[in-house]
């Protein structure tokens, strides 16, 4: 499941609400299971959050 939800919050042709729902999706996954924290870390979800949070089109994300 976090690999499938860090590929949709990366990929470059998903809809914005795509995007934003896999974010939702981490942050309840990692709110639930702390230690889920360690399994999305791991299929690279910080380069990909980095990356949204620094695009100002992502508003969404960054606020999430």
């Amino acid at each position: 499941a976090a690999r499938a939800l860090v590929r949709l919050a990366g990929a470059e042709v998903a809809s914005p609400d795509e995007m934003l729902l896999a974010v939702r999706a981490i942050t309840y996954l990692c709110d639930a299971m702390p230690r889920a924290a360690d399994a999305v870390v791991r299929h690279g979800l910080l380069p990909v959050l980095c990356s949204r949070l620094l695009a100002i089109e992502y508003l969404d994300v960054a606020e999430q």
